[in-house]
């Protein structure tokens, strides 16, 4: 888990909430692990959100980063950890002007079965995610 300050844990539990909010809407089973909740795992870790694809039984894993926890040390103790683990791929959810630094941080880490999506929060307080996979 991130070592985040307050306003920022904050924020990053909003995201979650936003990001599994945005699936259960379109019916699809998913779970949630702000703050270092472990309310469920996949693979032995429990990543921010886990979404339950309704055909074929494959789930989606995302990880969501606030622009304090895209740094080095995140990608090396976290990020290197999920994509060994999880070789069929997972997603790396981080603020929209942070994506070009955290593609540089798997580049140089080699973490290559993660995709990156980006997210916004606007004044009201309500997250836009884009690019997301339609499962």
């Amino acid at each position: 888990m991130a070592d985040r300050k307050p306003d920022r844990q904050s924020e990053h539990d909003a995201a979650v909430a936003g990001l599994a909010s945005i699936y259960r809407d379109r019916d699809f089973s998913q779970w949630a692990n702000p703050d270092g909740e472990r309310n469920e795992e996949f693979g032995g870790r429990y990543p921010d959100v886990i979404v339950k694809s309704k055909e074929g039984g494959g789930y989606y894993l995302f990880e969501v980063e606030t622009e304090d926890s895209v740094r080095d040390d995140e990608a090396y103790s976290q990020w290197l950890d999920y994509d060994s683990v999880w070789t069929v791929g997972w997603y790396l959810a981080v603020p929209a002007h942070m994506e070009a630094e955290a593609k540089r941080l798997c580049a140089a880490r080699g973490i290559k079965h993660c995709q990156t999506k980006t997210w916004k929060r606007d004044d009201s307080g309500t997250f836009t995610f884009w690019d997301l996979p339609e499962l």
